[in-house]
């Protein structure tokens, strides 16, 4: 996973996303950009929910490489690295047309990590972005099973009920129709 920061903003969850790829920091294109490509984004960095996508340098040009573009989110997924998109150096990209997002700002989980590289200095603090995939107790499913097993039963009682009866009544009404059509009637004719 590439890491990713927001620059240009008011506090760290907000501002024009940047990825650093190939040791360099660089841009996000805002082709296709849309708010459910930022939900995710803020979801990796920790941020909460996303407020805005925002195109057009919003949060000012940025400079140098167009890593990212084309990124088609549905919303749901952990990483931006889960959505398709394209990563590499986009030169269709003009600098006006970079990427940003506002996030609600309510932290998760993260811990700080430096980035060490050939690069110039950093000055943000990069986020990891190992985030845990929230897990359903097992208790609710098995209380979920008993309950749908206690319905199964409560219907499938009275069906066996009228089953049986259903039987008996034409054990009775074939019985009935034996003794009155074996009864034979004859009368001489001359």
């Amino acid at each position: 996973h590439v890491p990713l920061r927001l620059s240009g903003g008011l506090g760290r969850c907000s501002g024009r996303l940047e990825v650093y790829h190939n040791a360099v920091w660089g841009s996000g294109c805002a082709d296709l950009w849309d708010i459910s490509d930022a939900q995710v984004v803020c979801r990796q960095l920790g941020c909460g929910a996303a407020l805005r996508a925002d195109g057009n340098s919003v949060f000012g040009a940025g400079e140098g490489v167009v890593w990212l573009n084309r990124v088609e989110c549905r919303g749901n997924e952990i990483h931006l690295w889960d959505c398709p998109l394209s990563l590499k150096n986009h030169t269709d990209c003009a600098h006006k047309e970079h990427a940003g997002l506002t996030c609600a700002d309510l932290p998760v989980s993260t811990t700080p990590a430096r980035t060490t590289s050939a690069s110039p200095p950093v000055s943000q603090t990069v986020r990891s972005t190992s985030v845990t995939h929230p897990q359903t107790p097992p208790v609710s499913l098995s209380v979920l099973v008993v309950v749908l097993g206690v319905l199964l039963l409560l219907l499938l009682v009275p069906l066996l009920t009228l089953i049986q009866q259903n039987r008996v009544m034409r054990r009775a009404l074939s019985k009935r129709r034996h003794k009155t059509t074996t009864e034979a009637v004859y009368e001489e004719i001359q």
